[in-house]
């Protein structure tokens, strides 16, 4: 079921927030690790992950870099876990 909230959609940010997380630990790096070095607290990267919070596109390239990855890479895994979640 998708809802929005505030014209957020909090399905797709929370399936989103998952592959991060997942990309993220399978870099080896924790939270605290990556808010250093995207110089944010670590409660950004918590609400990032959760779903509560959503990158916007110039933060998406920041972000990929901070895990060790491209953007496209980042783009493209994300594209694929919200496209398995449609089907």
């Amino acid at each position: 079921m998708e809802y929005s909230v505030n014209g957020m959609n909090v399905d797709a940010n929370r399936t989103c927030g998952k592959c991060l997380s997942q990309i993220r630990r399978e870099q080896g790096i924790t939270q605290v690790e990556l808010a250093k070095k995207l110089g944010v607290p670590q409660s950004f990267i918590s609400k990032v992950e959760t779903g509560e919070r959503s990158l916007r596109v110039y933060e998406q390239f920041v972000y990929a870099d901070a895990l060790g990855i491209t953007a496209e890479t980042l783009v493209r895994k994300l594209g694929a876990v919200l496209s398995s979640e449609d089907n």
